[in-house]
């Protein structure tokens, strides 16, 4: 990972290249520039302009059917997307409006293999079968306490709505057509284009004992109109969401999640230090989950939502003296069992501990707050 700014804080650059044995890569650039930009300074205006390129690939096996027998392929995806934010506070620093585009491109790659009836190789062959375009809108605004706890025990109300206007070429079946003019064969794309809105709410008291708080977490999601391929699906599960489920296990068009979380300190000042690390405070929490995600508004029932419980610790320390490291380790058990077809293969979710462990500079990576 490289990066790098000025003493203003003016230019911003942040790169980051992780690969594994298999070759599979994770590549990001983000480069960030806050001064002035042409036509907008001109009227008072003075947005963070973002440019992100992002870069993932994954590979995994699959099996070719034929008549009598079955072929193994090696098949890689590829995602390349490219990304530009403009973003300004409104009115204070505690408002902030961020417009965005951005494009993505998702191939996959199937492994040449040979043709057991006739014993020819078969090469490998690409299939471009996402074309995606996306105009955002986001609104935040929080309303923080500026207390010496407040990331590792936030109190105050903080509040995201993300507005998304996608218009994609999608062909998920790796459909073609032979081209008249040149004899190519060329896929047959269909054109989605949809709204989505996303919108995160917190709010968090301080109890009457010291430094205890109880929040509220609420998100709900929907993607206007007629139902979308899965492929565009919210999911409610995981690290960002109800942790008693993986994340693939809830999904669909339309979201409703709710989370109640008492936490306390167990270590409130731990002041000592091992070698460049300072440790500061250790908090505790225990929380409830309860949701679900479904294809139409009209599947929401009350008596079907998930539900699950949790507990988790997190650890303030300081790196160098300067950087923020947060620390946290959580368990979550799903309280409900139900089973989801994947590729007409039955997966079984609920009745299990789930656990999480990071290592960022933040704690909260579910409410896309500031």
């Amino acid at each position: 990972m490289m990066y790098s700014t000025d003493v203003l804080n003016r230019l911003e650059f942040l790169a980051s290249a992780s690969i594994n044995i298999k070759g599979e890569r994770d590549l990001y650039l983000n480069v960030t520039y806050r001064d002035r930009l042409p036509l907008f300074s001109s009227i008072g205006l003075f947005p963070d302009l973002s440019l992100e390129v992002f870069n993932v690939t994954r590979g995994t096996t699959s099996e070719i059917p034929l008549p009598l027998d079955t072929i193994p392929v090696d098949v890689d995806f590829n995602l390349l997307a490219f990304s530009a934010k403009l973003g300004h506070n409104l009115v204070n620093n505690r408002m902030r409006l961020e417009v965005g585009y951005t494009h993505n491109r998702y191939t996959s790659t199937i492994g040449q293999f040979v043709n057991p009836d006739n014993e020819a190789l078969v090469p490998a062959r690409d299939n471009l079968y996402l074309v995606g375009n996306d105009i955002s809108v986001a609104f935040r605004y929080r309303q923080m306490m500026p207390t010496r706890d407040r990331e590792i025990n936030p109190v105050g109300m903080r509040f995201s709505l993300f507005y998304d206007y996608e218009f994609n070429n999608f062909n998920p079946d790796g459909d073609y057509e032979i081209d008249r003019n040149s004899g190519l064969l060329v896929p047959l794309y269909k054109d989605l284009n949809f709204h989505r809105f996303d919108a995160h709410l917190l709010l968090a008291s301080q109890l009457p004992w010291l430094n205890h708080s109880l929040s509220l977490r609420l998100r709900a999601a929907t993607i206007l109109g007629d139902e979308v391929d899965d492929f565009f699906n919210y999911y409610a599960g995981g690290i960002t969401g109800m942790q008693g489920y993986t994340y693939y296990a809830l999904g669909g068009n339309e979201l409703a999640a709710a989370q109640l979380t008492y936490r306390f300190p167990i270590i409130p000042s731990m002041d000592f230090r091992l070698g460049h690390i300072l440790f500061d405070k250790l908090y505790g929490g225990v929380f409830f989950d309860i949701g679900d995600a479904v294809m139409a508004p009209e599947q929401f029932n009350v008596s079907s939502l998930k539900k699950d419980v949790g507990f988790e610790l997190r650890l303030e320390t300081f790196s160098f003296s300067m950087y923020p490291t947060r620390i946290f380790f959580s368990g979550a058990y799903g309280l409900d069992e139900f089973t989801r077809t994947f590729q007409f293969t039955d997966v079984t979710y609920g009745k299990e501990w789930r656990w999480y462990f990071g290592m960022l500079f933040g704690f909260d990576l579910s409410d896309g707050g500031f």
